[in-house]
């Protein structure tokens, strides 16, 4: 529909392409092309698109190619035998260092930040926060600092959780209330008060 639209509008040829991000994401079925005929000498469909699958990319070739494929960088292929762990630090280092190369802080602070999401694709939480330590611009990035804080949420949205499975498993109303908290020092506080409630209606009565 988009490749229709666009070259009605612009009457240039337009290329379409499917850019996937995890091998989840990967379908046998997605091999390019939609085809299909209706009867006879009646038409049909044959379009043709590009199917660009991130982690068959070199990281190397996505850190040297234009400006939009550097958050891209962490997903990309390792060299032979390397790890996440082992390869990822230096597919960091070389996207800061052209970002800050390259663009006004501005610019870089967003697209270290698409990063900083992207890289969630294929490592853990901690294992992404330990990566872009150091980072100065991003963390102060409030886009990052807010993820964070989310991730800090959630972490202690289920410590309450389970120390206060001496209280019983929580039913329905007390799991949606826990859910409901949005708040980080708020969940800091039930957690604080844990040892001192016998019951999780009382957690929540703070009168």
């Amino acid at each position: 529909m988009y490749n229709a639209l666009l070259h009605q509008r612009f009457a240039v040829p337009v290329q379409s392409v499917v850019v996937l991000l995890r091998r989840a994401a990967s379908d046998s079925a997605l091999d390019g092309a939609v085809r299909y005929a209706v009867e006879d000498r009646l038409g049909g469909m044959d379009f043709r698109f590009e199917v660009v699958r991130v982690w068959e990319r070199p990281a190397a070739e996505l850190l040297r190619g234009a400006v939009g494929t550097l958050p891209l960088a962490p997903l990309g292929a390792l060299p032979a035998g390397t790890t996440p762990g082992q390869g990822l630090p230096a597919v960091v280092r070389a996207m800061h260092d052209r970002l800050t190369r390259e663009f006004t802080p501005p610019t870089a602070e967003k697209l270290l930040a698409v990063a900083f999401v992207l890289t969630g694709l294929r490592v853990s939480e901690e294992d992404v926060v330990q990566l872009y330590r150091g980072v100065g611009m991003l963390e102060e990035s409030t886009a990052v600092q807010y993820l964070l804080r989310q991730g800090a949420i959630r972490e202690v949205r289920k410590l309450v959780i389970r120390l206060g499975r001496r209280l019983g498993e929580p039913d329905a109303t007390t799991a949606a209330r826990l859910e409901a908290i949005g708040d980080l020092d708020e969940l800091e506080r039930l957690c604080e008060r844990l040892p001192l409630v016998s019951t999780w209606p009382e957690l929540f009565d703070v009168s």
